[in-house]
């Protein structure tokens, strides 16, 4: 059987939160509390209210787009991979595992010399994908 590498939760916490993150949602927050004071203005200061409002809107974008930017960081998946070997002539040949593999299964035929290709290990390889790229399904 094989069993999957489980992060613990201390650094599933490290890894979640960083300097990078932090400082991004604090510029975030400041930038939408001068927003809105901007927006407000108007309210105290009409000869203000046009130039200040434009201001504030934009700087509210600005604000938004920040919390909402997807970061780029990178995700691991696990790929599963059986390795074949000829029994005659020594290759060896990865492949995707496949429900019902196993160690010693027969699975094929050689291309060199035609012989019985067998299962002799089954391991799992971590992939890194950046966010914006989806696997795969079949």
């Amino acid at each position: 059987m094989i069993e999957k590498d489980e992060l613990s939760i201390k650094e599933r916490l490290k890894s979640k939160i960083s300097w990078k993150s932090v400082l991004k949602n604090l510029m975030a927050i400041i930038l939408a509390i001068i927003a809105f004071i901007l927006i407000n203005l108007g309210r105290i200061n009409r000869e203000y209210l046009s130039t200040a409002f434009i201001i504030g809107i934009f700087l509210m974008c600005i604000a938004s787009s920040l919390i909402l930017s997807e970061s780029k960081e990178e995700k691991k998946i696990q790929q599963t991979l059986s390795l074949l070997k000829c029994s005659k002539c020594d290759i060896k040949i990865y492949k995707d595992y496949e429900d019902g593999d196993y160690v010693y299964k027969k699975s094929g035929k050689c291309i060199k010399c035609g012989s019985d290709l067998i299962i002799t290990q089954i391991h799992s390889v971590n992939l890194k994908l950046k966010s914006g790229i989806k696997k795969n399904k079949k």
